[in-house]
């Protein structure tokens, strides 16, 4: 899959993701202004099959993206949030949602010294 041809947006950050010996990496892709972000690629490179990966807004803290066991083929993800009505409960309304700092990213179980990249597409 082609990365880059997918659809066209404002902009693209990406994060190349090395695991040290025990497998695992911690990073981010920080953000010189706010954006809106569209869709996340992920790109499996060498990263065994088995990882685990969270992506957390490193503004707020909050987890939108955690998957566990990922497979052999690279990954598109359009993240997208639930709406909250008057009471504080979700509802089945979606959201983009924006980000102002970072996009933090945690890997566990990648392999010793493997390597992949997560693409985040910005509007």
């Amino acid at each position: 899959m082609d990365r880059n041809q997918i659809y066209t947006v404002g902009a693209i950050s990406s994060e190349t993701m090395t695991t040290g010996t025990d497998g695992s990496y911690s990073g981010s892709i920080a953000l010189s202004q706010p954006r809106i972000l569209e869709k996340i690629f992920y790109d499996r490179g060498d990263l065994v099959t088995g990882c685990d990966i969270t992506v957390v807004d490193g503004d707020s803290g909050e987890t939108f993206w955690t998957q566990e066991n990922l497979g052999t083929n690279d990954l598109v993800k359009y993240p997208k949030l639930l709406s909250q009505g008057s009471t504080g409960t979700d509802i089945s309304t979606e959201y983009q949602k924006p980000f102002t700092k970072s996009l933090s990213i945690t890997l566990v179980q990648g392999g010793d010294t493997k390597t992949g990249v997560l693409y985040a597409y910005w509007r």
